[in-house]
């Protein structure tokens, strides 16, 4: 082939440049994906802002982009999975398949896991915000060709978020309560009503995004700068939440989901944290008995997700809120940052 493959590159924190990169062989499992949409993730956002995400700094330029969906362009001499034509969604976790954890079938913890659009392993993997990158079929998932593009590009945060929930346990008949309502906190949210949970609860600081949240068939939405009360009266007889997800990246919401959670509840750690000291009061935790829990990624959920997706189980489309080019990149990362005017951005081809 001789077609160009251009790709969004990093150079530097805010230093994004629309460069071409290597059109590479393929190996015999192989798939080439024509990129047609991805969604920009808090990571992305992260990388392009700081230049770092989670303490992983950029050692080197690399290719942004983990969230995406294409048609399959050409395929390697072995691969069986998909064909040529065919709609894919793409999962973007590459794990070792021998180190402790994924003999423990949790690939997403990985030893030696390779995540593209990263700084996590060195040399950098190049993500997916690329005109045709390269997979493993094993990472590929066909879609129904009814599945608008656009809506089965939400499957890799849909799978973090469904991740999460499975990780609290049964939610059935339980309260929850979500921190944060970026893409995130809403699909745990929208995972949460799904699964059966009898109040779900978002908390936010900016009303548009509640708003979205409203439209995903949560139970009350808080403005915690607007009505602090209505947290005070959640905290009454220690916590009224059986469940608590932290989906805002801030030390601040923490503190409310442990406050606010009962004794015996469970507390989810979902977000990225600053990468620097602060003081909270842990000591919650075993006066309440209560577990405070990691997730990250997702391990099986993958193909669950497209189903929910393809079966309009979770409606996403209210979270859609812009499309750009690659063009426009650095428009698009602008509006991702600004929660008064976006939810979801993705690129589209």
């Amino acid at each position: 082939m001789t077609l160009k493959n251009l790709g969004l590159v990093l150079h530097g924190a805010k230093d994004i440049r629309l460069e071409e990169r290597a059109f590479a062989d393929l190996e015999a499992l192989d798939v080439r994906v024509e990129f047609k949409v991805g969604g920009i993730c808090g990571t992305d956002m992260h990388y392009y802002n700081d230049g770092q995400n989670a303490g992983f700094e950029m050692q080197s330029p690399v290719c942004l982009g983990h969230e995406m969906v294409g048609v399959v362009a050409e395929i390697g001499t072995k691969v069986t999975r998909v064909a040529v034509g065919d709609h894919v969604a793409v999962n973007p976790i590459m794990p070792c398949g021998s180190c402790p954890a994924c003999k423990e079938g949790r690939p997403n913890i990985c030893h030696n896991k390779r995540f593209p659009g990263s700084a996590t392993v060195i040399p950098h993997v190049d993500g997916f915000f690329q005109q045709f990158p390269v997979v493993s079929e094993e990472n590929c998932w066909k879609l129904p060709k009814d599945l608008p593009l656009e809506l089965a590009a939400f499957a890799e945060p849909l799978s973090c978020a469904l991740h999460a929930v499975v990780r609290a346990g049964s939610v059935v008949g339980k309260n929850v309560l979500i921190t944060g309502a970026g893409p995130i906190g809403l699909l745990v949210a929208a995972c949460a009503v799904v699964a059966g949970a009898a109040n779900v609860i978002v908390t936010d600081l900016a009303d548009g995004t509640l708003e979205v949240a409203k439209k995903l068939g949560v139970t009350e939405t808080i403005n915690v700068l607007k009505n602090p009360e209505r947290l005070e009266e959640l905290k009454a007889n220690t916590g009224f939440f059986d469940v608590a997800f932290e989906a805002s990246g801030a030390f601040p919401a923490l503190e409310t989901c442990y406050t606010l959670t009962r004794r015996g509840g469970t507390v989810m750690l979902v977000s990225v944290l600053p990468n620097k000291p602060n003081e909270l009061k842990l000591n919650q935790f075993m006066l309440k008995e209560q577990s405070l829990l990691g997730s990250s990624q997702f391990t099986d959920e993958f193909e669950k997700s497209i189903a929910l997706l393809a079966g309009n189980k979770i409606d996403v489309r209210p979270m859609l809120t812009h499309q750009f080019s690659f063009a426009e990149a650095d428009k698009a990362f602008n509006i991702a940052k600004d929660r008064n005017q976006s939810v979801k951005v993705q690129f589209v081809a």
